[in-house]
């Protein structure tokens, strides 16, 4: 009875952290570029059980563990795109992510577009994600603008142009043999060690955003799963803790 409390408990523990991370979707089906966490649950390490009788007779079997949420990975499943018309808005249409870098050049990539400008104290512009990422053109050099320019106009092709196509860049769009080996370090912001590759396929769209990947009926519908799985442990926990306390009051 008691390996049935603690398989119980273990199961417990992770339908709650389940619930935790539906919970966290649901609460992001309206952020832009906001990508679906999903989990893959495994079986805790099983006991194996040997029961010998009188008549020498024995019997294996085995007492599982309970279930495990073994990993959390990110699905980069496209979201739909929304028209903005603003021309620092910008959204991909495929599979890449653009490059940005940080204040110490490290290389991060991301999906969400809502960029913004900057001043540097060259007195020119950067191109800056909300975080304060820096759009790096093909050459892996930050995007730089004069600070009197009025129009950016971005190809589907990534070619930036401004001041009547006097001046350009190229947007740097990669991607990569398994995206769910991405490591997010911040909102919409992710790491990789694996070497990227140029993604000429991946369309651009100025003045559109991707929004979440999120589906509102299915994340209810796994909550609703998730609850009713969460009830059923509850119970084998309240079951054990009622036939502990029969077999306690026989001894009597």
């Amino acid at each position: 009875m008691i390996k049935g409390f603690y398989t119980a408990k273990a199961s417990l523990i992770q339908r709650q952290k389940y619930t935790n991370l539906i919970g966290n979707n649901i609460a992001n089906v309206n952020t832009v570029g906001y990508k679906k966490d999903d989990v893959n649950f495994g079986q805790i390490l099983a006991n194996h059980v040997r029961e010998e009788y009188h008549d020498l007779s024995t019997t294996d079997y085995f007492v599982g563990g309970g279930a495990k949420i073994c990993n959390i990975s990110k699905d980069f499943t496209q979201g739909s795109l929304i028209q903005t018309d603003n021309m620092l808005d910008i959204a991909l249409n495929g599979t890449g992510f653009l490059t940005v870098v940080d204040e110490l050049e490290n290389v991060y990539y991301t999906r969400v577009g809502n960029f913004s400008l900057s001043h540097t104290q060259s007195g020119l512009l950067n191109i800056v994600t909300k975080e304060g990422y820096t759009l790096v053109n093909s050459n892996m050099r930050r995007i730089e603008i004069p600070s009197n320019v009025r129009e950016i106009n971005i190809c589907e092709e990534g070619l930036l142009t401004y001041q009547d196509n006097r001046g350009s860049h190229s947007l740097r769009i990669v991607s990569f043999s398994e995206d769910k080996n991405l490591e997010q370090v911040d909102s919409g912001i992710y790491f990789s060690d694996e070497i990227e590759r140029i993604d000429n396929q991946t369309k651009v769209k100025q003045g559109y955003l991707e929004m979440s990947n999120i589906d509102l009926a299915s994340e209810m519908v796994e909550l609703i799963t998730n609850q009713r799985l969460f009830g059923m442990n509850s119970k084998v926990i309240q079951t054990v803790d009622e036939m502990s306390n029969l077999a306690n009051n026989l001894r009597r």
